[in-house]
């Protein structure tokens, strides 16, 4: 199990960076998510610590521990970065291979919405515009008109 979680938890040292006055993406990434700012980067580091302590002083081979910390996590709102949304579809993804029943655990809720806008990273593809033929004009049409027009009075 330590295996899998290594994946998820970044290096031990997770202090924030102190008088750094260039964000590095080095900075910027913690436990391979690759954040805008370093106050989110930091924010991150917290829920590493707070991942490390987890691990540390809860048995994480139990389904009801697994669960408490789990449904605990989530109704205090322990984590707020992506690397603690992971931490909790880890502990998901434990239950149901140890055969838990993931219908009485609470979803992980979101504080962001993702589809809202655009930066200028953002693949968008270009519109094709099909230009629509122009209709032939018949070399008397215009003539036509004005021959009526004119026999008509």
């Amino acid at each position: 199990m330590t295996d899998l979680r290594d994946n998820i938890i970044p290096d031990k040292n997770t202090e924030p960076a102190k008088n750094d006055p260039v964000e590095t993406d080095d900075a910027l990434d913690v436990g391979g998510f690759l954040f805008k700012t370093k106050e989110d980067a930091d924010k991150a580091r917290v829920d590493a610590r707070k991942i490390e302590y987890l691990e540390s002083h809860v048995k994480l081979n139990s389904l009801a521990n697994i669960k408490t910390v789990y449904t605990k996590s989530i109704q205090n709102k322990v984590f707020g970065t992506p690397l603690g949304w992971s931490f909790l579809s880890f502990l998901r993804r434990q239950v149901m291979i140890q055969g838990g029943d993931l219908s009485d655990m609470p979803s992980i809720e979101l504080k962001h919405i993702y589809t809202h806008t655009t930066s200028p990273d953002d693949y968008v593809p270009k519109e094709i515009v099909k230009e629509k033929p122009e209709k032939k004009k018949s070399p008397n049409q215009g003539e036509y008109k004005v021959n009526s027009i004119i026999n008509y009075n």
